[in-house]
Protein backbone atom coordinates (compact mmCIF):
# COMPACT_ATOMS: atom_id res chain seq x y z
CA UNK A 1 0.00 0.00 0.00
CA UNK A 2 1.61 3.28 -1.05
CA UNK A 3 0.63 5.85 1.21
CA UNK A 4 2.63 9.82 1.75
CA UNK A 5 3.55 9.65 4.97
CA UNK A 6 4.35 13.31 5.21
CA UNK A 7 0.84 13.77 4.98
CA UNK A 8 -0.09 11.18 8.05
CA UNK A 9 2.29 12.79 9.98
CA UNK A 10 0.40 16.18 9.27
CA UNK A 11 -2.97 14.96 10.02
CA UNK A 12 -1.76 13.24 12.87
CA UNK A 13 -0.48 16.89 14.34
CA UNK A 14 -4.10 18.18 13.30
CA UNK A 15 -5.60 15.90 15.28
CA UNK A 16 -3.91 16.45 18.62
CA UNK A 17 -3.83 20.42 17.63
CA UNK A 18 -8.07 19.63 17.92
CA UNK A 19 -9.19 20.65 21.50
CA UNK A 20 -10.95 18.17 23.55
CA UNK A 21 -14.58 17.69 21.46
CA UNK A 22 -18.22 18.86 23.36
CA UNK A 23 -19.72 15.73 25.22
CA UNK A 24 -23.80 15.69 26.25
CA UNK A 25 -24.28 15.19 29.30
CA UNK A 26 -27.58 15.39 31.85
CA UNK A 27 -27.38 19.32 31.83
CA UNK A 28 -27.13 19.42 28.06
CA UNK A 29 -23.64 20.86 26.11
CA UNK A 30 -20.91 21.32 28.49
CA UNK A 31 -17.68 23.24 28.08
CA UNK A 32 -14.43 22.01 29.06
CA UNK A 33 -14.98 22.53 32.49
CA UNK A 34 -18.00 20.56 33.15
CA UNK A 35 -20.23 23.24 33.30
CA UNK A 36 -22.93 24.92 30.52
CA UNK A 37 -21.67 27.18 28.32
CA UNK A 38 -23.62 30.34 29.38
CA UNK A 39 -24.68 33.18 26.56
CA UNK A 40 -27.69 35.61 26.89
CA UNK A 41 -29.57 36.72 23.87
CA UNK A 42 -27.87 38.48 21.19
CA UNK A 43 -24.39 37.41 22.75
CA UNK A 44 -21.61 35.37 20.63
CA UNK A 45 -19.16 32.98 21.37
CA UNK A 46 -16.51 31.90 19.27
CA UNK A 47 -15.94 27.97 19.31
CA UNK A 48 -12.83 26.19 18.99
CA UNK A 49 -14.83 23.97 16.59
CA UNK A 50 -16.33 27.17 14.87
CA UNK A 51 -17.35 25.52 11.20
CA UNK A 52 -17.35 21.66 12.58
CA UNK A 53 -19.90 21.88 15.12
CA UNK A 54 -23.49 20.95 14.72
CA UNK A 55 -26.08 23.08 16.39
CA UNK A 56 -28.91 20.64 17.28
CA UNK A 57 -31.61 23.80 17.79
CA UNK A 58 -30.84 26.60 15.67
CA UNK A 59 -33.72 28.11 16.93
CA UNK A 60 -31.93 28.69 20.54
CA UNK A 61 -28.46 29.05 18.91
CA UNK A 62 -27.42 29.86 15.55
CA UNK A 63 -23.98 29.74 13.31
CA UNK A 64 -23.36 33.38 11.69
CA UNK A 65 -20.53 34.05 8.87
CA UNK A 66 -17.89 34.77 11.13
CA UNK A 67 -17.64 31.28 12.15
CA UNK A 68 -19.33 32.24 15.64
CA UNK A 69 -22.26 30.98 17.92
CA UNK A 70 -24.88 33.55 18.51
CA UNK A 71 -27.89 33.08 21.29
CA UNK A 72 -31.32 33.73 19.83
CA UNK A 73 -33.41 33.17 22.42
CA UNK A 74 -33.56 31.63 26.22
CA UNK A 75 -33.32 28.00 26.43
CA UNK A 76 -30.62 25.19 26.49
CA UNK A 77 -29.28 23.23 23.26
CA UNK A 78 -26.22 21.12 22.29
CA UNK A 79 -23.76 20.82 20.00
CA UNK A 80 -21.84 18.06 18.50
CA UNK A 81 -18.66 17.36 16.96
CA UNK A 82 -18.07 14.35 14.56
CA UNK A 83 -14.82 12.70 14.12
CA UNK A 84 -13.63 9.94 11.42
CA UNK A 85 -11.28 7.46 12.72
CA UNK A 86 -9.46 5.39 10.19
CA UNK A 87 -7.94 2.26 11.48
CA UNK A 88 -4.19 1.42 8.94
CA UNK A 89 -3.08 -1.95 8.81
CA UNK A 90 0.87 -1.54 9.51
CA UNK A 91 0.79 -5.78 9.42
CA UNK A 92 3.26 -5.08 6.15
CA UNK A 93 5.40 -1.90 5.70
CA UNK A 94 6.37 -1.17 2.31
CA UNK A 95 9.73 -0.50 1.43
CA UNK A 96 11.13 3.02 1.09
CA UNK A 97 12.50 3.68 -2.25
CA UNK A 98 15.24 6.31 -2.66
CA UNK A 99 13.63 7.43 -5.81
CA UNK A 100 10.64 8.35 -4.64
CA UNK A 101 11.97 10.59 -1.56
CA UNK A 102 13.98 12.62 -3.65
CA UNK A 103 10.92 13.20 -6.34
CA UNK A 104 9.04 16.21 -5.87
CA UNK A 105 5.70 15.82 -3.93
CA UNK A 106 2.55 15.20 -6.07
CA UNK A 107 -0.20 18.11 -5.69
CA UNK A 108 -3.68 16.03 -4.79
CA UNK A 109 -6.84 16.63 -6.25
CA UNK A 110 -9.89 17.92 -4.95
CA UNK A 111 -11.55 15.07 -4.41
CA UNK A 112 -8.70 13.84 -2.04
CA UNK A 113 -8.08 16.77 -0.50
CA UNK A 114 -12.01 15.97 0.46
CA UNK A 115 -11.33 12.68 1.18
CA UNK A 116 -8.56 13.73 3.44
CA UNK A 117 -10.28 16.59 5.66
CA UNK A 118 -12.92 14.40 6.36
CA UNK A 119 -10.92 11.82 7.26
CA UNK A 120 -8.98 14.05 10.20
CA UNK A 121 -12.88 15.26 11.54
CA UNK A 122 -13.39 17.75 9.51
CA UNK A 123 -17.86 17.69 8.51
CA UNK A 124 -18.23 16.37 4.83
CA UNK A 125 -21.24 18.54 3.88
CA UNK A 126 -23.00 17.83 0.29
CA UNK A 127 -24.24 20.60 -1.64
CA UNK A 128 -27.24 19.06 -3.82
CA UNK A 129 -29.81 21.59 -4.61
CA UNK A 130 -31.19 19.25 -7.43
CA UNK A 131 -34.56 17.96 -7.14
CA UNK A 132 -36.31 14.45 -7.78
CA UNK A 133 -37.14 13.34 -11.66
CA UNK A 134 -40.01 12.27 -12.07
CA UNK A 135 -40.62 9.94 -15.23
CA UNK A 136 -43.90 8.23 -16.85
CA UNK A 137 -42.37 5.23 -18.36
CA UNK A 138 -45.75 3.71 -20.41
CA UNK A 139 -48.02 6.37 -20.53
CA UNK A 140 -48.33 9.94 -22.35
CA UNK A 141 -49.49 12.90 -21.00
CA UNK A 142 -53.30 13.98 -22.17
CA UNK A 143 -53.60 10.32 -24.17
CA UNK A 144 -56.53 8.69 -24.90
CA UNK A 145 -56.63 5.16 -24.63
CA UNK A 146 -59.42 2.61 -25.57
CA UNK A 147 -58.05 0.04 -23.57
CA UNK A 148 -57.24 -0.38 -19.67
CA UNK A 149 -53.92 1.45 -18.19
CA UNK A 150 -51.49 0.18 -15.66
CA UNK A 151 -49.23 3.83 -15.03
CA UNK A 152 -45.80 2.45 -14.37
CA UNK A 153 -43.32 6.38 -12.96
CA UNK A 154 -40.02 6.09 -12.23
CA UNK A 155 -38.70 8.71 -9.09
CA UNK A 156 -34.71 9.24 -10.00
CA UNK A 157 -32.07 11.23 -7.26
CA UNK A 158 -29.36 10.63 -5.68
CA UNK A 159 -30.43 11.10 -2.27
CA UNK A 160 -34.31 10.33 -2.59
CA UNK A 161 -36.04 10.50 0.37
CA UNK A 162 -37.81 6.94 0.08
CA UNK A 163 -40.34 7.29 3.58
CA UNK A 164 -41.76 10.49 1.73
CA UNK A 165 -43.94 9.84 -1.64
CA UNK A 166 -47.77 11.45 -2.16
CA UNK A 167 -49.84 10.42 -4.86
CA UNK A 168 -53.65 11.77 -6.14
CA UNK A 169 -55.99 9.31 -8.43
CA UNK A 170 -59.17 11.26 -9.33
CA UNK A 171 -61.76 10.36 -11.95
CA UNK A 172 -64.46 12.85 -13.41
CA UNK A 173 -67.30 11.35 -13.01
CA UNK A 174 -66.05 8.84 -9.88
CA UNK A 175 -64.12 11.61 -7.95
CA UNK A 176 -60.95 10.78 -5.82
CA UNK A 177 -59.87 7.24 -6.17
CA UNK A 178 -57.71 4.93 -3.74
CA UNK A 179 -54.42 4.60 -5.60
CA UNK A 180 -53.23 0.82 -5.59
CA UNK A 181 -49.33 0.40 -6.48
CA UNK A 182 -46.41 -2.19 -5.89
CA UNK A 183 -43.34 0.12 -4.98
CA UNK A 184 -39.47 -1.25 -6.21
CA UNK A 185 -36.28 0.25 -4.92
CA UNK A 186 -33.14 0.48 -6.38
CA UNK A 187 -29.84 2.56 -6.39
CA UNK A 188 -31.24 5.82 -6.64
CA UNK A 189 -34.73 5.46 -7.94
CA UNK A 190 -37.50 4.05 -6.92
CA UNK A 191 -40.32 2.54 -9.22
CA UNK A 192 -44.22 2.52 -8.71
CA UNK A 193 -46.38 0.37 -10.89
CA UNK A 194 -49.88 1.10 -10.33
CA UNK A 195 -52.53 -1.62 -10.91
CA UNK A 196 -54.77 -1.41 -14.24
CA UNK A 197 -57.46 1.34 -14.25
CA UNK A 198 -60.26 -0.30 -16.62
CA UNK A 199 -63.28 2.02 -15.81
CA UNK A 200 -64.25 4.44 -18.45
CA UNK A 201 -63.62 8.29 -17.45
CA UNK A 202 -60.91 11.49 -17.46
CA UNK A 203 -58.08 10.61 -14.47
CA UNK A 204 -55.76 12.64 -13.40
CA UNK A 205 -52.87 11.20 -11.37
CA UNK A 206 -50.50 13.79 -9.20
CA UNK A 207 -47.10 12.83 -7.61
CA UNK A 208 -45.05 14.83 -5.23
CA UNK A 209 -41.89 13.50 -4.05
CA UNK A 210 -38.15 14.98 -2.08
CA UNK A 211 -34.99 14.50 -1.29
CA UNK A 212 -33.10 14.21 2.06
CA UNK A 213 -32.34 17.77 1.71
CA UNK A 214 -35.86 19.30 0.90
CA UNK A 215 -35.75 19.35 -2.76
CA UNK A 216 -38.91 18.55 -3.65
CA UNK A 217 -40.80 17.63 -6.70
CA UNK A 218 -44.35 17.66 -8.23
CA UNK A 219 -45.95 16.28 -11.18
CA UNK A 220 -49.46 15.69 -12.99
CA UNK A 221 -50.64 13.54 -15.63
CA UNK A 222 -54.05 13.80 -17.47
CA UNK A 223 -55.45 10.41 -19.05
CA UNK A 224 -58.64 8.79 -20.42
CA UNK A 225 -59.70 5.47 -20.05
CA UNK A 226 -62.23 4.90 -23.64
CA UNK A 227 -63.46 1.59 -23.98
CA UNK A 228 -67.06 1.79 -24.36
CA UNK A 229 -66.63 4.66 -26.97
CA UNK A 230 -69.68 7.09 -26.98
CA UNK A 231 -73.20 6.72 -25.58
CA UNK A 232 -76.47 8.49 -26.89
CA UNK A 233 -79.59 10.48 -25.64
CA UNK A 234 -82.18 12.39 -26.80
CA UNK A 235 -86.12 12.90 -26.37
CA UNK A 236 -88.28 9.56 -26.35
CA UNK A 237 -85.82 7.00 -26.24
CA UNK A 238 -87.05 3.61 -27.47
CA UNK A 239 -90.20 5.24 -28.56
CA UNK A 240 -91.94 6.45 -31.38
CA UNK A 241 -93.12 10.02 -30.37
CA UNK A 242 -95.31 12.82 -32.91
CA UNK A 243 -94.06 16.11 -32.87
CA UNK A 244 -95.06 19.17 -34.96
CA UNK A 245 -92.93 20.82 -37.60
CA UNK A 246 -91.38 23.32 -35.92
CA UNK A 247 -89.66 20.08 -33.87
CA UNK A 248 -85.87 20.74 -34.29
CA UNK A 249 -83.64 16.88 -33.11
CA UNK A 250 -81.11 17.30 -30.39
CA UNK A 251 -79.58 14.51 -29.35
CA UNK A 252 -76.88 14.29 -26.51
CA UNK A 253 -73.79 12.05 -25.72
CA UNK A 254 -71.19 10.67 -22.92
CA UNK A 255 -68.05 10.45 -23.74
CA UNK A 256 -64.68 10.89 -21.82
CA UNK A 257 -63.09 12.51 -24.88
CA UNK A 258 -63.74 14.75 -27.56
CA UNK A 259 -65.74 13.73 -30.57
CA UNK A 260 -66.37 14.50 -34.01
CA UNK A 261 -69.60 13.89 -36.37
CA UNK A 262 -68.62 10.96 -38.88
CA UNK A 263 -72.46 10.92 -40.74
CA UNK A 264 -75.90 12.18 -39.88
CA UNK A 265 -78.68 10.59 -41.88
CA UNK A 266 -82.46 11.48 -42.21
CA UNK A 267 -84.64 9.20 -43.92
CA UNK A 268 -81.41 7.51 -45.28
CA UNK A 269 -80.06 11.11 -47.09
CA UNK A 270 -77.21 12.66 -45.58
CA UNK A 271 -77.82 15.78 -43.32
CA UNK A 272 -76.22 18.44 -41.91
CA UNK A 273 -75.85 19.12 -38.45
CA UNK A 274 -74.42 21.07 -35.41
CA UNK A 275 -72.81 20.40 -32.37
CA UNK A 276 -73.68 23.32 -29.73
CA UNK A 277 -73.43 23.61 -25.74
CA UNK A 278 -73.05 19.69 -25.70
CA UNK A 279 -75.84 18.62 -28.21
CA UNK A 280 -76.24 18.18 -31.80
CA UNK A 281 -78.61 20.01 -33.92
CA UNK A 282 -80.31 18.05 -36.89
CA UNK A 283 -81.67 20.45 -39.54
CA UNK A 284 -85.04 20.52 -39.14
CA UNK A 285 -85.78 21.38 -43.09
CA UNK A 286 -84.57 17.77 -43.71
CA UNK A 287 -87.61 16.54 -41.47
CA UNK A 288 -90.68 15.08 -43.63
CA UNK A 289 -94.37 14.39 -42.83
CA UNK A 290 -95.09 11.23 -41.03
CA UNK A 291 -92.20 8.85 -40.28
CA UNK A 292 -88.46 9.90 -39.99
CA UNK A 293 -85.46 8.46 -38.92
CA UNK A 294 -82.31 9.39 -37.95
CA UNK A 295 -78.84 7.47 -37.60
CA UNK A 296 -75.79 9.58 -36.39
CA UNK A 297 -72.13 8.12 -36.38
CA UNK A 298 -69.28 9.67 -34.77
CA UNK A 299 -65.49 8.84 -33.64
CA UNK A 300 -64.01 10.02 -30.31
CA UNK A 301 -60.20 10.93 -29.20
CA UNK A 302 -59.60 7.13 -28.43
CA UNK A 303 -60.28 5.93 -31.92
CA UNK A 304 -63.76 4.65 -31.61
CA UNK A 305 -66.16 4.59 -34.22
CA UNK A 306 -69.80 4.58 -32.29
CA UNK A 307 -73.07 3.95 -34.55
CA UNK A 308 -75.85 5.20 -32.61
CA UNK A 309 -79.12 3.16 -32.20
CA UNK A 310 -81.81 4.88 -35.16
CA UNK A 311 -83.98 7.35 -33.61
CA UNK A 312 -87.43 7.42 -35.25
CA UNK A 313 -90.43 9.65 -34.29
CA UNK A 314 -93.52 11.56 -36.51
CA UNK A 315 -93.87 14.90 -38.07
CA UNK A 316 -97.95 15.59 -37.49
CA UNK A 317 -99.41 16.41 -41.26
CA UNK A 318 -101.12 19.87 -41.50
CA UNK A 319 -104.56 20.17 -41.19
CA UNK A 320 -106.24 21.98 -44.04
CA UNK A 321 -108.66 24.90 -42.88
CA UNK A 322 -112.18 23.58 -43.18
CA UNK A 323 -114.93 25.25 -45.72
CA UNK A 324 -116.82 28.16 -43.69
CA UNK A 325 -119.99 28.11 -46.10
CA UNK A 326 -119.89 31.55 -46.54
CA UNK A 327 -120.27 33.03 -50.08
CA UNK A 328 -117.61 35.17 -51.32
CA UNK A 329 -119.12 38.74 -52.78
CA UNK A 330 -117.53 40.41 -55.81
CA UNK A 331 -115.72 43.66 -54.95
CA UNK A 332 -118.52 46.68 -55.49
CA UNK A 333 -118.01 48.95 -58.20
CA UNK A 334 -115.50 51.93 -56.98
CA UNK A 335 -117.16 55.05 -55.84
CA UNK A 336 -115.63 56.72 -58.66
CA UNK A 337 -117.00 54.74 -61.59
CA UNK A 338 -120.37 55.43 -60.16
CA UNK A 339 -119.72 58.98 -60.15
CA UNK A 340 -118.29 59.28 -63.68
CA UNK A 341 -120.49 56.51 -65.35
CA UNK A 342 -119.65 55.95 -69.38
CA UNK A 343 -121.58 56.64 -72.40
CA UNK A 344 -121.32 55.69 -75.96
CA UNK A 345 -122.20 57.46 -79.06
CA UNK A 346 -121.76 55.94 -82.18
CA UNK A 347 -119.79 57.99 -85.00
CA UNK A 348 -119.64 57.83 -88.83
CA UNK A 349 -116.16 58.61 -90.47
CA UNK A 350 -116.06 57.91 -94.30
CA UNK A 351 -116.72 54.46 -94.32
CA UNK A 352 -115.61 53.13 -90.54
CA UNK A 353 -118.19 53.15 -87.47
CA UNK A 354 -116.29 54.34 -84.68
CA UNK A 355 -117.43 54.73 -80.91
CA UNK A 356 -116.82 57.85 -78.81
CA UNK A 357 -116.87 58.03 -75.28
CA UNK A 358 -117.07 60.49 -73.56
CA UNK A 359 -118.26 61.59 -69.69
CA UNK A 360 -121.08 63.21 -68.38
CA UNK A 361 -119.86 66.31 -66.03
CA UNK A 362 -120.94 66.53 -63.59
CA UNK A 363 -121.19 69.89 -61.41
CA UNK A 364 -120.92 70.33 -57.83
CA UNK A 365 -123.19 72.51 -55.58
Amino acid sequence: MKKDWGLMITAIGILLLIPRPVMAGESGAVGPDGQPIRLKPGECWTSPWAGYAEVLDTGKLKSREDGTLEAVEPGETEILVRYTVRIENNDAEEPVNEEDEKSEPEVPEKEEVEEELHSIGRPYEVQDSSCPVLTMKNLEDLSSNACAVAPEVAIEDDHLDTGFLRIHLQGKRQGTLTPVFARKEGERQMTLSFAPITEDDEYTLRLEAKDLFGNCTEKTWMFTVNQNGTRFYYNGEGEKVTYSKEFVPRIQWENPDEIQVVSCTVNGKEVRCTIKEGEIYVDREALETGKNRIILVVRDGAGNLTKMEPWEFMIEEEEEEPDSGIEVQEPLEQESQKAFPWEGVFLISGSSLMLAEHRKKIRRS
